[in-house]
């Protein structure tokens, strides 16, 4: 049987659910929610966790979280829909639309592009001098403080020389919208984006909604409340919780919130062939690399950073918030999307949401050696289990006639995975492994009354389900 694409996602998206459930519950983080999305189709979309640890509230794929510097690929889009309606060009001078630009203490503030703000090449400080607002000691600036902030102080670096990331940069093209759209920052994205794309559980500072500011509700639905947002563990210190916090001048930069199907949605406007917000021409200009970033493990565009993974071009942005982090990649040629948030400051998002990329990568293409597989119909989803034994969890899972062993809690699982061929429906033989496991080692399961596997042994060991792996210790070890 031929699968498609979509069969091939769908397929991995039954496999991300397991091993994003793993994954959560190997940390303490309070709550996990994960999105995929390909073509105009949520395929899946999960919460695990807690949005209220206090309260025991369930956290589910309503609640809004803070996506922080995520709201930069919102602001960009904003700008080049401004750009395409031709009431600006993307290397204008930022002072022909915003007059105050140019009454810097630095001359050469006035010859800062909006380009540069896009791709954080202007120069411009990070976050200004006293930037206690990310540690919740001061409100975030308004419109008055953002503007002294830009001009009291000089550039950091001369313009266009290297990237400075820059949320003051970011408030600053929120200034340029305002003044080219004639309206409020909030008000235009809402109406040239959020609306268009019926994004409802979206919006670019917590300010212009109420009831977002309370405690996390039950949020069956996108209209929900906020999850809690709290912060790190250090040292396995107790977790702090954070307020609604609102950032005026800044939303631009850090303020938006969102669900991550919300953000797969927008992530989908940007796919190739979607021109609901912009002609591909434009969309690939936002995309196209302005600055190379080695240290980083990525580039950056105008609004974007970008990432290879495997063969793939992949877009997006990550997001780190007071109580929050976050990420969203985007494949927009194969069109393709991944979202991931926490609500809690030692999540690892980007990681998950690029791990969730490859797994999906490898089920749409297996990259196994054709000797590799087991006779046609031998390997069926029956096979499909995740057994455990008491050095680790390991997971079976069948991929056309392959059927193969990944570690769970591993980043990329798929990397290079043990293969099982098997000479009938319960044997087999470890026919690949890494050089420390077992290959040439022999593999059988044994079933219950109705068929399903109950037990794996591989390699001499015993490999139980979860439940009967926890009796069977308790049994072992009390004898």
């Amino acid at each position: 049987m031929t699968l498609t694409p979509r069969d091939r996602i769908k397929r991995a998206v039954e496999y991300l659910d397991g091993w994003f459930d793993f994954q959560f519950l190997s940390t303490s983080w309070p709550g996990l929610v994960a999105a995929v999305q390909y073509e105009d189709e949520l395929l899946w979309s999960r919460a695990y966790g807690l949005a209220d640890v206090e309260r025991g509230i369930p956290l589910t794929t309503g609640h809004r979280m803070r996506v922080a510097s995520q709201s930069k690929m919102f602001t960009a889009t904003a700008v080049f829909i401004l750009a395409e309606r031709g009431l600006l060009h993307v290397d204008d001078p930022v002072a022909k639309h915003v007059a105050w630009f140019r009454d810097g203490v630095d001359p050469d503030l006035a010859k800062v592009t909006i380009r540069q703000l896009l791709s954080h090449g202007s120069g411009l400080t990070r976050d200004s001098s006293d930037a206690r607002f990310w540690d919740v000691d001061r409100p975030f600036p308004d419109a008055g403080e953002l503007r002294d902030a830009v001009l009291s102080s000089r550039l950091v670096f001369p313009s266009n020389t290297r990237m400075k990331y820059s949320n003051i940069g970011f408030g600053v093209l929120g200034a340029v919208i305002e003044a080219v759209s004639g309206q409020p920052f909030g008000d235009f994205v809402q109406d040239a984006i959020l609306n268009p794309l019926g994004l409802s559980a979206t919006g670019a500072d917590v300010d212009r909604q109420a009831g977002l500011a309370g405690q996390a509700g039950d949020a069956g639905d996108a209209g929900g409340a906020m999850a809690v947002g709290y912060g790190p563990s250090h040292l396995r210190a107790p977790r702090v919780t954070y307020p609604a916090i609102a950032t005026h001048a800044l939303a631009p930069a850090t303020g938006f919130y969102s669900t991550v199907a919300d953000l797969c949605t927008f992530a989908s406007a940007h796919f190739i062939g979607n021109e609901t917000l912009l002609p591909d021409t434009a969309k690939r200009d936002m995309q196209k690399i302005q600055w190379h970033l080695p240290i980083d493990g990525q580039d950056y565009a105008s609004g974007f950073d970008l990432v290879q993974i495997g063969d793939r071009d992949i877009a997006g942005h990550r997001g780190a918030f007071p109580g929050y982090l976050s990420c969203t990649r985007f494949d927009a040629n194969a069109k393709i999307a991944v979202s991931v948030a926490v609500n809690a400051q030692d999540g690892r998002p980007r990681a998950l949401s690029e791990a969730a990329l490859a797994i999906l990568d490898f089920f749409i293409t297996p990259k196994l050696d054709e000797s590799l597989r087991s006779a046609p119909g031998l390997v069926t989803t029956d096979h499909a289990n995740r057994f455990f034994s008491p050095w680790g969890a390991t997971d079976l899972v069948p991929v056309d006639d392959w059927l193969l062993m990944v570690d769970p809690a591993a980043l990329d699982p798929f990397n290079a995975p043990a293969v099982v061929r098997l000479s009938d429906a319960d044997h087999g033989t470890i026919a690949r492994a890494a050089g420390y496991g077992s290959a040439g080692e022999e593999v059988s399961f044994v079933r219950d009354e109705a068929g399903r596997i109950e037990t794996a042994d591989i390699a001499g060991l015993d490999y139980r389900q979860w439940a009967d792996y926890l009796a069977h210790r308790e049994t072992s070890l009390g004898e």
